[in-house]
């Protein structure tokens, strides 16, 4: 999905083409979410009762994606030299995770640094509480965003305006709260099912009107209905209904629990990929979107699983797996 954002280029609302580009990218828009999720969901009962597991926990898990995303960093901030730009926004984006799309990083290490205070939180506060509050904090900050990049078309860097927490508060607390869910996520899915077909049409209707509003392509990413989208598209995909539709003796499910085990390094690299075969095929940018997301993401997971096999089991957490 995140490849299939960053290989996107154009879409709107002109001919059938367009249109049907332009829904499969309201589709994507639950990737970062559904990442957040799953971290909240997997870190959720980890033990931190006292200081010396809560600094355990911060030292471990920041450095598992900091240290990488510094590693892959390194490219960047070479080409940010040699483009003449200012050794200064350099480091500072070095250190900072603001090269390419690494906010995420920044995005996750706060709420890794969160955690103990949100377990504290879903023991003593009612899970509908707490939920609809992060959902109110994600949505005024959706609104600041849009309000900014859209309807004053303003530009501000990614991480600026996606790196901050209360963001994608909502999710992060969700993953949390399914992990403690007394209905044990066994839920009926049709009404989250049709809720999804609802909020892809509101997707479709916000993207046309922020597209008419801004200058800079605004419209395809954050909005509220996005949000709404994703928070039923993770209700969906962790519910034990699709749970238990996993089986590892089906072989496209392995292929896909090895995309799981790799879609960090994926994730670093995919954007570094980009940029060397747009240099490569100077047509690039007039192929085809789903030409773009094969070519990027074949290669890019290829490479991956090459650099898999061949790092030292030693150095695999410093790369990224």
């Amino acid at each position: 999905m995140v490849v299939g954002i960053h290989t996107f280029i154009g879409g709107g609302f002109g001919s059938f083409h367009e249109y049907l580009n332009t829904g499969i990218r309201q589709v994507l828009n639950c990737a970062v979410p559904v990442f957040i999720a799953c971290s909240g969901f997997l870190l959720a009962n980890k033990s931190l009762s006292n200081r010396n597991e809560i600094t355990g926990f911060y030292r471990k898990q920041i450095a598992r994606v900091y240290i990488p995303c510094l590693i892959w960093s390194l490219p960047w901030f070479a080409l940010h030299l040699l483009g003449g730009q200012s050794l200064t926004r350099g480091i500072i984006n070095y250190v900072f995770c603001g090269f390419s799309v690494f906010y995420f990083v920044v995005l996750i290490i706060q709420y890794y640094l969160l955690l103990p205070v949100i377990q504290v939180i879903i023991r003593r506060v009612r899970v509908g509480v707490i939920l609809a509050f992060s959902m109110a904090c994600s949505l005024v900050c959706v609104a600041l965003v849009m309000h900014i990049t859209a309807i004053r078309d303003i530009q501000v860097p990614l991480t600026l305006y996606a790196g901050p927490f209360p963001l994608w508060i909502v999710f992060f607390v969700l993953g949390v709260a399914l992990a403690n869910s007394k209905s044990k996520r066994d839920y009926k899915i049709v009404y989250i099912a049709v809720g999804i077909v609802i909020a892809l049409i509101l997707q479709l209707i916000e993207a046309k009107w922020l597209l008419s509003q801004s200058s800079h392509g605004i419209g395809f990413g954050i909005k509220p209905s996005s949000f709404l989208f994703s928070v039923l598209v993770i209700l969906l995909l962790f519910s034990k209904t699709v749970e238990s539709a996993f089986n590892d003796k089906i072989t496209i499910n392995n292929a896909l629990a090895f995309l799981g085990r790799v879609s960090f390094v994926v994730y670093l690299s995919h954007t570094l990929m980009i940029v060397v075969i747009s240099i490569l095929l100077p047509l690039w940018s007039n192929l085809i979107w789903s030409i773009r997301f094969l070519i990027i993401a074949v290669l890019d997971v290829v490479m991956v699983g090459l650099l898999y096999r061949i790092t030292p089991q030693k150095l695999k957490r410093i790369v990224g797996f």
